[in-house]
């Protein structure tokens, strides 16, 4: 048989430098770069680098490598021709190739150059470089790398690997130990050196193929290696190769660093480990999926459709994968299988054996769990198919699996399996000799059924066995078997020689057994060998396939090695025209005749012809090989068609196949006789042979029956066996998912600490792979903080107790971990289980649940909030300190007690306290509601409450303290009350004649605005030198007080008409400095009076006119609010003691009236103002509860919100927190505003105090944002905490006030513009009634006596008379116009005009709109403004024109009114004079606006008023 040769090795040393390849991933950087740094600059070596990184990594390696070396590095971005002492880099988005001595770079399309680019550039590098490979790897995660090292490996070359110790992320390593093909594990700084150690060493060990050249010492110790293989392995490599053999072994000394055989021999002796590192080294289970694509196609393509072709159901398909190392072969076979047999109803069974002598092999292949890397060769498709993904790694589905049967088997010496369809043996062969190829050629013929197929690797072939297949297809390396004669397995050389006499009896056995088994096609072949010419058939290389008895005349053997040629064997004088026929048979596909060739045998001259027929029908398996014929004349010639190689005459050859025919007839007589004589002794050996044959055949009888009994035992056995593996698989799916879905870290270890079994989860925490079953847990390096985890195991083995721990991670996880003992089901310890829990999800929530609760800790202390929880039992639960403080507990003391909300309420309030916890119950919700509660010491005050359910049975409850509120609303309703006495007292006073008795009427509402039962009011002397005593109340008529404490003696110390005129406040009498020491001190202790107040009356004309005073029994001091109300009681008093005394002096009441009135109400817009800044303060106070905390953290920038703050927004609890989401729910109108707010928070950490507005759920809320900005001990900001409360309620309940207070102000305005108005018709009245008649009356009495003065005096008397009387009239006309009641605003408007422009001014009047009246009091106020601005520019302007513009317009009238005097002053914002206060002070009191513009000129002037129109 032909050698198969290996083209994968090179038997001489690698010439020219070394290539090393370096592999390496994530923290790859910094083992490359402390790699480079010690690499020796002057060895012969090339450095390639591949970086597994993303493919948008923008990579500086270049760069980064080129500083920690003085080797040139460079990127490759195109074909570059590699160099040694040179370092090239790729870009993460490529992958390299080598090709005849360059590096191809190519980007990456598919997935598996995305996914293994180290992979692929080892396979490239160990097929283009063999023992020149060199590969590395490095830090990195997966297992990129460990396919392409067993490549490498597999071509002869080396492999080192970092210690995954020292690595930063060690999986790659890792991954790479575990293929057991790794030479060295060492740290990065010495792999360097090693590599350069390497290439020093090769080619300084060399041993002879041929043992003759030898040395003696060295044959002895290849012997010993060879022994200790042997013994500590079990594998006998007689049948390798040796030059493979010894190259690999050569290979370990240099790896090794040993000077030569014998000190290898010794070392192996030494350190058993390795035995395993050279087995491994000499068997290589390598291979991948789908490897060598081309041939794989065409086995789905051609050989799979033959092999089914006839296939049905009731029919199995048979395959054998010898060889199968890691079953990636297998498995391939079987996914191209199930996708042929995939919907098709009636395909046959598949059965695929897979064999290795590999034991490790084997068993990976078994577990079927493979890398990613593993699987780069198989398509997505496939690996969804047929594949499950289990953390990193590709586990082979059940369906695949079942197809495929592993077994331990050496097809060198175990029986075969039989009956196969196709048989397929990839790169085994090149490792055997000659010898073992010929046996294995013969042992898968004998294996296969007829035409069955062999798949054999790209580097061998069937050249040596063309008797037995024929080529399929020689590109792919497919072949058929032959229909030759019928193959018998060869037996091993190893097997025991049976005795000659037993094998001299088992030939007569078969000899006389035969007949009886012969075929009639065997008979009918027998026959034509006895009868037909001798014969022979050869294949394509002339050797001798089979041949028929007699063909052995014409053949000769001679000395030397034995052949099977048949040119080497045919005699010499045949030879010439024997190869002749053959050539023009094989040129020509057909028959080819040489005749008469002359010839001696035995020294006699004969005749013979040779005819040649080759076998040239298509598909015959037997296509190719030649039948020879050797006729030696004595026959006629053939029928067929032939082609003559001479022309000699017919008589001649007739005549010289007689004389042949008769020599061979004699020697067949002597051969006949000499036959008999043999075949009878031969009859009696075959009788006595056939009587043992037939006891042994009872023998064997009697063994098949046991044989079937225990046939069927077995199939019994069998099916029970296989219900248990259906239940173990049933039971280990459960499992599995059980664990997939836990998602719990678990690792069984034994009692000596080794791992047994983990979980996939595990392997996020530890460094672990499939090789580590049996390694210690100490050796295994994780990502725990905690080294005790060996210390706790051993407690938990001695003591037998369950521990737990919480124990972090490198990357910041917590994990609950639990050590406890392994127990059997007979309660025996056989170990212990680590289990981790991964709790950071619950850590950090309770960390957020610590911070949420000190934010709501410190939201709940907030002052003057109170919170409160309670359950529906009305049991008090919980208080924070604001509300404890509020009813007047110490915290002890309130928690001494059970409390009840019902033990708080007052009776009055239990109703509505009820039918909110209806609400509650109802809506999840309560509130706003106010009700009292009762204090420690059995006062009350108000609360407001907002109530909430929090859903576990208890109610949270938010309180505001609202006594403050509540006093001053009733504050309010007593100024009211006062305001409106004030304004019922003004009212009558308006009527009111009798001097002393509206002055008691004034005394008595002073008494009741400053809650007490003495007062009295003294008016100054006409001669303004002493006060006088005009009504008191309290007093009995001679009181001592009365007497002497209002007196003349008490001016010294009680004067309120000093030049300051201020009010006199008499807090203490007793204490009062200026008192000490007096009887009048004494007389008002007496009286009972502790405190006194004086108010100045003070009219707006004449000046002090009185005093109104008040006195207390107890030190007292008014408050503001009742200060201001005397000092509007006052003012009433005060005018209406000038109207009084000007009803008595006419001439002063007609200057000062106008000015009283002005004054009045410009006093009354002041009190009215101070009310509304109450009122405002009131506002304040009314929070609301609804609210929610958030939190900013400075340094991150992380926004976290509270529970409350989701509710606020009616966001779900967990959503996204940020400023975005936030802003999403401000109404357009704020939206600026906000982004300012948070800029102003968390950029210039500012505190916030503002109001937004918020649209949740279609409706818009008024949101009130509170700040703090936390700082740390230098006065950085940190954290900003913030409160949104939702104070939409409260700004409701502020806009019904505002539109009470509206409508008090305006009812309020009435009363006073009626009271003006009622007392101008009044005083119209009085002037043109009274005085005017008077006036009259006196210029008729005064013409009578016209003849008793002079003329002149008469005269000037009577135009005086006459010029009183007209300006009576006028001033009693403007007092009360008739016009407006009858024509309304724009037509008296209009007329008030046409009466200025009389005078010297040029009037221009302009009106707009005023289609229809307005209210009474409005039309009042316009014309009475206008009126007053027309009276200041005649009076006060000194103009000459002035222009009137009244316009009303989106229910607004506006007043301008422009003059061309000489204006009023150099600010005019702030105008002094009396008359344009008034009119400010009406405007304002009509909530209108008042603006007051003059020109830069300084001529002239511009009043614009706006006033508002009610639509309601």
């Amino acid at each position: 048989m032909k050698t198969i040769e290996s083209t994968d090795f090179r038997t001489d040393q690698p010439p020219g430098f070394l290539i090393v390849g370096l592999g390496a991933s994530a923290g790859g950087v910094q083992a490359l770069r402390e790699f480079f740094q010690h690499v020796p600059e002057d060895a012969p070596v090339a450095y390639v680098v591949i970086l597994h990184l993303s493919p948008d990594h923008d990579s500086q390696l270049a760069q980064v490598l080129q500083a920690v070396t003085g080797l040139p590095v460079t990127k490759v971005t195109e074909k570059v021709t590699i160099e040694p002492r040179h370092i090239y880099v790729v870009s993460p988005n490529q992958h390299l190739t080598m090709e005849d001595g360059f590096i191809v770079p190519s980007v990456n399309l598919h997935v598996e150059e995305r996914r293994a680019p180290v992979d692929i550039f080892f396979r490239t590098l160990a097929d283009c470089y063999g023992p020149r490979a060199v590969c590395v790897v490095l830090s990195g995660t997966g297992a990129n790398g460990s396919m392409g090292l067993k490549r490498v490996k597999e071509r002869g070359g080396v492999a080192y690997v970092q210690n995954p110790r020292e690595a930063e992320f060690n999986e790659m390593p890792r991954n790479a130990i575990a293929t057991d093909l790794v030479d060295e594990v060492l740290p990065v700084a010495e792999i360097p050196g090693r590599i350069a150690a390497y290439y020093h060493s090769l080619g300084t060990v060399a041993i002879p193929v041929q043992g003759e050249n030898r040395p003696e010492q060295q044959q002895q110790a290849l012997r010993e290696v060879f022994t200790l293989l042997r013994q500590r392995t079990g594998h006998d490599f007689s049948n390798y190769k040796q030059a493979t053999l010894l190259r690999r072994i050569e290979r370990r000394i240099n790896v090794r660093s040993l000077p030569d055989l014998p000190s290898y021999a010794t070392f192996l002796e030494q350190n058993a480990e390795e035995s395993h590192a050279l087995l491994k080294d000499l068997l290589i289970s390598v291979t991948n999926f789908f490897r060598d694509k081309k041939p794989f196609q065409a086995l789905e393509q051609d050989i799979l459709p033959a092999i089914f072709q006839a296939k049905k159901a009731d029919d199995v398909v048979r395959i054998w994968v010898a060889g199968c190392a890691t079953g990636e072969e297998a498995y391939s076979l079987a996914m191209l299988v199930a996708e042929r047999t995939a919907g098709v109803l009636d395909a046959p069974k598949v059965q695929i054996f897979a064999t290795d002598i590999d034991e490790a092999a084997i068993a990976t292949a078994r577990e079927g769990l493979y890398t990613l890397n593993d699987a780069a060769d198989v398509s997505p498709e496939r690996l969804l198919r047929f594949f499950t993904k289990e953390g990193d790694s590709y586990r082979v589905q059940r369906e695949l699996r079942e197809l495929v049967l592993f077994a331990n088997h050496n097809f060198l010496k175990d029986p075969p399996f039989s009956r196969l369809d196709l048989v397929t043996c990839r790169n085994v062969l090149i490792y055997l000799n000659a010898t073992a190829q010929e046996r294995v050629m013969e042992t898968f013929r004998f294996a296969l059924k007829p035409a069955g197929f062999l798949f054999l690797g790209s580097s061998e072939s069937v050249d040596g066995a063309s008797d037995l297949f024929a080529t399929f297809s020689r590109e792919n390396h497919l072949y058929r078997t032959r229909e030759a004669a019928r193959s018998y397995y060869p037996m091993p050389e190893s097997a025991p020689a049976a005795p000659p006499r037993q094998a001299a009896l088992l030939k007569l056995a078969e000899a006389e057994s035969q007949p009886s088994r012969l075929s009639l096609g065997e008979l009918h072949q027998k026959l034509l060998e006895q009868y037909a010419p001798p014969s022979l058939v050869v294949n394509e290389e002339y050797d001798i396939l089979h041949m028929s008895e007699k063909v052995g005349g014409f053949l000769e053997f001679s000395g030397g090695e034995p052949t099977k040629n048949l040119l080497k064997l045919i005699r010499p004088e045949l030879r010439l025209e024997l190869r002749a026929a053959l050539h023009q048979a094989v040129q020509l596909q057909t028959a080819i005749e040489a005749p008469n060739i002359q010839w001696n045998k035995n020294g006699e001259p004969q005749s013979l012809t040779i005819r040649v027929n080759p076998v040239t029908q298509e598909g015959d398996t037997a296509k190719g090989f030649l039948l020879v014929i050797f006729d030696l004349n004595e026959q006629a010639p053939a029928a067929e068609k032939v082609v003559r190689t001479a022309n000699e005459p017919i008589a001649r050859q007739l005549e010289a196949e007689l004389i042949q025919v008769k020599a061979r007839l004699r020697h067949s007589a002597e051969q006949y006789e000499y036959q008999a004589a043999e075949l009878r002794a031969s009859n009696e050996e075959f009788q006595a042979v056939n009587e043992e044959l037939r006891s042994a055949a009872e023998e064997l009888e009697t063994s098949k029956e046991e044989l079937q009994s225990i046939n069927e035992e077995l199939r019994t056995v069998n099916q029970e066996l296989k219900v248990k593996i259906e239940e173990m698989s049933v039971t280990s799916n459960n499992l599995q998912n059980l664990i997939n879905s836990a998602g719990v870290a678990t690792i069984f270890l034994d009692r000596a600490f080794c791992i047994r079994l983990y979980t996939p989860a595990a392997q996020q925490l530890f460094n672990l792979i499939p090789s580590d079953y049996g390694r210690p847990i100490s050796d295994i390096t994780h990502r725990l903080e905690y080294g005790e985890l060996l210390r706790d195991a051993e407690t938990v083995l001695d003591k037998l107790m369950l521990l737990e721990r919480e124990v972090k991670t490198t990357d910041h996880r917590t994990f609950l971990m639990r050590v406890l003992p392994y127990r059997t089901l007979e309660d025996r310890i056989n170990g212990v289980v680590v289990t981790l829990f991964d709790i950071t999800d619950r850590k950090q929530a309770e960390e957020i649940v610590r911070a949420s609760e000190q934010r709501l800790q410190r939201m709940v202390n907030v002052p003057s909030v109170g919170v409160l929880t309670f359950d529906y039992t009305e049991r008090l639960l919980q208080a924070n300190d604001a509300f404890i403080e509020m009813v007047g507990y110490t915290r002890p003391e309130f928690e001494a007690r059970p409390f009840t909300w019902r033990d708080l309420t007052p009776p009055e309030h239990l109703e509505a306290s009820h039918q909110m916890m209806a609400q509650l119950r109802q809506t999840g919700r309560g509130g706003p509601y106010e009700k009292e509660y009762y204090r420690k010491d059995g006062s009350r005050l108000w609360l407001m409450f907002v109530a909430a359910d929090l859903g576990d049975g208890t109610i949270a409850e938010y309180a505001i303290d609202m006594s403050a509120r509540k006093q001053a609303e009733e504050a309010v309703a007593t100024d009211l009350a006062g305001m409106q006495r004030l304004h019922e007292l003004h009212a009558k006073l308006a009527t009111e004649t009798n001097l002393k008795l509206a002055l008691e009427e004034l005394i008595a509402l002073a008494c009741e605005i400053t809650n007490t039962d003495r007062g009295c009011i003294q008016l100054l002397s006409d001669d303004g030198q002493r006060l006088e005593m005009y009504a008191c109340q309290g007093y009995e008529q001679g009181s001592p007080f009365i007497q002497q404490f209002l007196h003349a003696d008490w001016q010294a110390a009680d004067d309120p008409a000093r030049p300051d005129r201020t009010r006199l406040l008499i807090e203490d009498v007793e204490t009062y400095p200026p008192l000490l020491g007096t009887t009048e001190r004494e007389v008002a202790m007496a009286e009972g009076i502790r405190a006194i107040q004086s108010t100045p009356l003070i009219t707006r004309s004449s000046g002090l006119v009185g005093v109104l005073s008040n006195q207390f029994c107890q030190p007292h001091r008014p408050t503001e609010h009742q200060l201001k109300l005397l000092d509007l009681l006052a003012w009433t008093a005060a005018d209406f003691v000038e109207r009084h005394r000007a009803i008595q002096a006419l001439e002063q009441l007609s200057a000062g009236l106008e000015q009283q009135v002005q004054e009045r109400t410009a006093q009354l817009h002041e009190s009215t103002e101070a009310l509304q800044k109450h009122l405002t303060q009131l506002q304040q106070a009314e929070e609301v509860a609804q609210m929610g905390s958030w939190e900013y953290d400075i340094a991150s920038g992380k926004l976290t919100w509270s529970t409350g703050m989701y509710r606020l927004l009616g966001l779900p609890a967990g959503s996204a927190a940020n400023s975005e989401t936030y802003l999403g729910y401000v109404i357009a109108a704020d939206k600026s505003f906000a982004e300012g707010l948070m800029q102003q928070a968390w950029e210039k950490h500012e505190p916030l105090d503002d109001m937004l507005r918020l649209q949740v759920n279609g409706q818009v809320h008024t949101i009130h944002i509170k700040s703090v900005v936390l700082r740390n001990d230098h006065g950085e900001p940190v954290k900003v905490l913030g409160l949104d409360l939702d104070v939409s309620e409260v700004k409701r309940l502020e806009a019904d006030n505002l539109q009470m207070r509206l409508n008090q102000q305006k009812s309020l305005l009435l009363g006073i513009l009626n009271a003006q108005e009622e007392e101008r018709r009044r005083i119209a009245e009085s002037l043109h009634n009274g005085i005017g008649q008077l006036l009259f009356a006196t210029k008729l009495n005064f013409d009578r006596v016209e003849a008793l003065v002079p003329k002149e005096v008469f005269q000037g008397a009577n135009q005086l008379l006459d010029e009183a009387i007209q300006e009576t009239r006028r001033v009693s006309h403007e007092l009360v116009p008739a016009t407006l009641d009858e024509v309304g605003l724009a037509k008296s408007i209009q007329g008030l005009c046409k009466k200025y422009s009389k005078t010297r001014i040029r009037m221009h009047c302009e009106i707009v709109g005023l289609e229809t009246r307005l209210e009474s009091y409005l039309e009042v106020a316009v014309y009475r403004i206008c009126q007053e601005l027309l009276t200041n520019v005649t009076k006060h302007a000194e103009a000459t024109s002035a222009d009137i513009l009244l316009i009303e317009e989106d229910n607004e009238i506006t007043l301008k009114v422009r003059d061309n005097g000489k204006g009023i002053g150099s600010e005019p914002d702030k105008p002094t004079g009396i008359g344009l206060r008034t009119i400010q002070d009406r405007v304002e009191l009509l909530n209108g606006t008042f603006s007051l513009h003059i020109p830069d000129t300084g001529v002239g002037t511009q009043v614009t008023i706006q006033i508002p129109i009610a639509t309601d």
